[in-house]
């Protein structure tokens, strides 16, 4: 009978070893796949990392954290996903992770300051402060401190603590920084010196930027800083040469604008407007999303209008009104627009924008009442006279003693001269100098009322309105000459008529005519005769200037000089030049 063998007890042994053997065999062999897994993935994300590409870095640097359990990695990846974020500029993100990272682990020196410059570029810069100081106090050397230094002296400026500011300044100065941190730290300097109005300081500083400043921005900041104290302490020319300074240098400069928009304004102000025209059309072209786009359209429409050139003025008006942000500019637009259309002689469409004015005005009553006036100012030149004369009536009463109420007056008058009412139109004028009006409407009143004395010939009472003039123009000082003169007052007149000689806009040879007239009367033959030769050749009273030195030569009984003055007159070949021969022929026959 054949036996089963029973269990040998070495060889069940043998089997529980073997298998624990296979197991841990196993077990290694899947830890160390992880651990290469592991290895990979992370190397993956500090390569993103090393190739700048941040966003996909930090992403794979957060999976690593989920993916993983391994404290030291998931520590590290934490502070790279830190870095990540700071170099992408999130500073939401960053504040968020670095405020849960800190329950975690010990803030660090570098991370507080990554919280820093996310809490400053949030501008929330007592957070900031509070950051850059306590990395300050625990950093052990010193290749944080500048930047350290820098963002606690831009964080106090940004709150206007300005002393503090340049305090930080000076520390980074002074810790040997690199050439970056010397132009930020020189341009944080100035801007806070500048704010405590020591402006030779930020100049200086400026300058220094402008002409050495590795960065271009940086050295056109300087110009454009250095531009600015300088108008502000009204020394235009200076500022002026700095803006065009910019231009030529920098003409490609993407960030410019600002330059053409200040430069413009200053030649605004100071009358050039062909030059302020010139600098805000290059503005629109060639910075087509700059800020100040509204601004140059505003100013263009007042250049073009200063200038005469009213469709443009009411088309660069028109661009504006519907971007203006100021309301009162875009009043006043409304209101230069209308004045525009007015001297286009397109009367309606006047009408109509002084109207939208008197809807859209808020309630200004100066303002509104200048719409009203003239909305009715463009009846009246539409030819609707006697709707517009009730329209001054009742503006007269609706605002009573008040600027407008002076302008109805004046205008009142103006129309009644014109017909001839020269009593209506005087009653209007007196009742309008009785009111006090203000002085530029105060002098049109006397001169409008000197014209209605001359016009009945009241020669005295005329004079006696114009030299109520306060600031007579050029021409109203003829007038006064000529006023002087008719009533034969010689002496009174010939000094008018040298003070018109000092008006470039006045037509000299005409003043000089008539002031040889007036020394004649006196008998001061020699001086009369001396103004008479000043009149230019060819002017059209040059010939009568040489009549009239004839004349003299005559009556002296300078037979020779009359005959040269008549054969002068002769060559000329003009109108008086038969009369001239006559006159030769007699005196030759003598």
């Amino acid at each position: 009978m054949m036996e089963t063998p029973s269990p040998n007890p070495s060889h069940k042994g043998r089997g529980i070893v073997i298998c624990f053997i296979l197991t841990l065999w196993c077990s290694l062999c899947l830890a160390q796949a992880s651990n290469e897994e592991k290895e990979a993935f992370y190397s993956q994300a500090w390569s993103k990392f090393e190739e700048g590409n941040f966003e996909e870095a930090q992403g794979l640097f957060a999976e690593f954290k989920n993916k993983f359990t391994d404290p030291v990695l998931s520590e590290e990846a934490d502070y790279k996903i830190a870095e990540c974020l700071y170099n992408l500029k999130d500073y939401p993100r960053l504040k968020n992770h670095l405020r849960l990272l800190f329950e975690k682990y010990p803030a660090t020196p570098l991370l507080r300051f990554y919280l820093a410059e996310g809490c400053f570029y949030d501008r929330e810069y007592p957070c900031a402060i509070e950051n850059y100081q306590q990395a300050l106090e625990s950093i052990s050397d010193s290749y944080l401190k500048n930047s350290l230094y820098l963002g606690l002296a831009w964080s106090y400026l940004k709150l206007n603590d300005y002393p503090k500011a340049i305090a930080y300044f000076e520390k980074l100065l002074q810790n040997k920084p690199s050439e970056e941190e010397l132009e930020n730290a020189l341009l944080g300097k100035a801007e806070s010196l500048y704010s405590l109005n020591d402006y030779p300081g930020a100049v200086s500083i400026y300058q220094a930027l402008a002409d050495s400043a590795k960065k271009t921005e940086t050295r056109i900041l300087g110009l454009g800083r250095m531009a600015g104290i300088y108008y502000q302490q009204n020394e235009a020319r200076k500022a002026i040469e700095l803006y065009e300074r910019i231009l030529n240098n920098y003409p490609d400069c993407p960030t410019c604008d600002f330059a053409y928009n200040n430069l413009g304004v200053i030649m605004f102000n100071a009358r050039d407007y062909g030059r302020v025209i010139e600098l805000f059309i290059l503005l629109v072209n060639k910075y087509p999303q700059s800020p100040f786009l509204a601004n140059s359209r505003y100013y263009l429409g007042r250049a073009y209008y200063e200038k005469g050139e009213f469709l443009n003025s009411y088309l660069g008006f028109r661009d504006f009104i519907p971007k203006a942000s100021s309301l009162d500019l875009k009043y006043e637009a409304m209101f230069l627009a209308g004045l525009s259309l007015k001297a286009l002689n397109r009367f309606q469409e006047a009408y109509n924008a002084f109207k939208d004015i008197a809807k859209e005005a808020p309630a200004d009553v100066s303002f509104l009442s200048k719409a009203e006036f003239e909305s009715i100012e463009c009846l009246y030149y539409s030819g609707d006279r006697e709707e517009a004369l009730k329209g001054f009536e009742f503006l007269r009463t609706k605002y009573p003693d008040s600027e407008i109420s002076q302008l109805v007056l004046w205008r009142l008058a103006e129309h009644y001269f014109r017909e001839d009412k020269i009593d209506l139109a005087k009653r209007y004028l007196l009742s309008l100098i009785a009111g006090s009006a203000q002085p530029p409407v105060m002098d049109q009143a006397y001169i409008l009322l000197g014209e209605c004395y001359e016009s009945e010939g009241k020669y005295f009472e005329a004079g006696d309105a114009f030299l109520k003039v306060r600031n007579p123009d050029p021409g109203l000082l003829t007038r006064i000459a000529d006023n002087y003169r008719a009533r034969t007052k010689y002496p009174e007149a010939i000094a008018y008529y040298r003070k018109g000689l000092d008006q470039d806009n006045l037509d000299q040879d005409e003043l000089r005519f008539k002031l040889g007239e007036c020394l004649e009367e006196i008998n001061q033959q020699k001086e009369a005769a001396g103004e008479y030769r000043a009149i230019r050749t060819g002017s059209r009273l040059y010939v009568k200037g040489l009549l009239r030195l004839a004349a003299m030569a005559e009556n002296r009984e300078n037979r020779q000089e009359t005959i040269e003055l008549y054969r002068e007159i002769a060559g000329l070949k003009v109108e008086e030049s038969e009369f001239a021969l006559e006159m030769i022929e007699k005196l030759e026959e003598k």
